[in-house]
């Protein structure tokens, strides 16, 4: 095989051994989740959240994409994201299937946690939900995203600062690798739900830095959990497929 074709064959190998996974256990995901846990500050909060390695996203999301009214040029483009649940009447409807998905949700986080030796489990993972409630009610709801004039709004990043001030928009775009200028002058981000970011930017803001490291650290272990012992693979199976979706049974790995 030439050296591309062994680093395919290595990765499928590593992901097929779960015994090497075991025995592994959170060993290459350790350094990660080290640097989760000695975030200090927001700014770092937002850095971490714009590292698009780690695919942990936040109130906010990035990605570069084609300009939609100007095709010939490339954007960067930042929408409202941040909620694990599927849309964001998950967390403000009240009758009763939705209200037993919250509770099954917290119950996973609360789980998670506990695989990574955290104390006080309950009382960290209602925090989150909360924060993540927080976050649903200063989102759009989905006919608005849909809309393709109300999610265009080309701005350059001195007025996304001005718009929502409360969060560290230079250290999470110098995160994402966006220059601040362009060979245009400087940069032009496209934000798709306007009114919405001032509001997550406060929710942001208002957040401790505790909270936003548990939420990092349960966000690093669903990106990553197929790639993980097998008690955290099962875990978020159990909940985003089983619960969700109402699988009843996970697909072997071959």
């Amino acid at each position: 095989p030439t050296a591309e074709e062994r680093k395919l064959r290595d990765l499928y190998n590593a992901f097929m051994d779960q015994a090497a996974l075991e025995k592994i256990g959170l060993a290459n995901a350790q350094a990660d989740l080290d640097k989760i846990a000695k975030l200090q500050t927001l700014a770092d909060v937002a850095a971490e959240m714009g590292d698009v390695r780690l695919n942990l996203d936040g109130p906010f999301g990035i990605y570069l994409g084609v300009d939609d009214k100007h095709p010939s040029n490339y954007s960067v483009n930042l929408y409202q994201s941040g909620l694990a649940l599927p849309d964001r009447d998950y967390y403000l409807r009240d009758d009763k299937e939705i209200a037993d998905t919250r509770v099954a949700y917290q119950k996973y986080l609360a789980q998670v946690l506990a695989f990574t030796g955290a104390s006080d489990v309950d009382a960290r993972a209602s925090a989150i939900v909360k924060l993540e409630h927080d976050m649903a009610v200063a989102s759009w709801p989905a006919a608005d995203r849909r809309d393709a004039e109300k999610t265009y709004n080309p701005m350059p990043i001195k007025d996304l600062e001005g718009m929502a001030p409360q969060f560290p928009w230079r250290a999470f775009l110098g995160a994402a690798a966006v220059p601040m200028r362009s060979p245009k002058g400087e940069r032009m981000v496209i934000v798709s739900e306007r009114s919405a970011f001032p509001k997550l930017a406060e929710v942001f803001a208002a957040t401790p830095v505790s909270v936003w490291r548990d939420y990092l650290t349960v966000r690093y272990l669903h990106a990553f959990a197929a790639y993980l012992p097998k008690k955290y693979d099962d875990a978020d199976f159990a909940f985003f497929d089983g619960v969700l979706r109402g699988k009843t049974a996970q697909l072997d790995r071959a």
